[in-house]
């Protein structure tokens, strides 16, 4: 079949950012317009270059209209939430971890889909995915190292008479 030319059926975005190493990457979780019925946004948390210690795969928030969710992704990094009738915006917090270990720049994705029934249709939405980075080195974003972990050489030399050895 095909799609008819007034197709209303939301879709799924998911928009990341790049912040400093110790604070919160945010993701904006968007339908592209509401559903007059509660949906289903299934999302999960997925390594790349950076990796479980790096950042928090147990405890995300999800903030719907001003309300503060705090869920508990599965071991493989999964989680839903609803997104209430009438609402298109969400937003998926994600905690990243302080070391003192240089890095570079590591990113890690969430992916997901939305579903629902509204009038007796139902739909699925294509999988988005958006990108999370985190940084040792605020400079990168602009700003003032806060946290800055490039490492440092330090000498250490002494003083001697001349003509003796160090």
């Amino acid at each position: 079949g095909s799609t008819p030319a007034n197709d209303d059926r939301p879709s799924l975005t998911i928009v990341g950012e790049t912040v400093s190493e110790g604070t919160n990457v945010s993701f904006a979780v968007n339908l592209s317009n509401a559903s007059s019925t509660t949906s289903t946004v299934a999302l999960q948390l997925n390594n790349g270059s950076a990796v479980a210690v790096d950042y928090s795969r147990t405890s995300v928030n999800v903030t719907v209209n001003g309300t503060i969710t705090t869920i508990s992704p599965d071991a493989d990094g999964k989680f839903s939430f609803q997104m209430p009738a009438g609402e298109t915006a969400a937003t998926v917090t994600v905690a990243s971890m302080q070391d003192n270990v240089f890095e570079g720049l590591e990113q890690f994705t969430l992916t997901g889909t939305a579903s629902g029934t509204a009038g007796g249709s139902s739909f699925t939405t294509n999988a988005a995915t958006g990108t999370g980075g985190i940084v040792d080195d605020a400079r990168l974003l602009g700003s003032t190292p806060a946290n800055d972990d490039r490492p440092s050489l330090t000498i250490v030399g002494e003083t001697v008479s001349e003509g003796t050895n160090v």
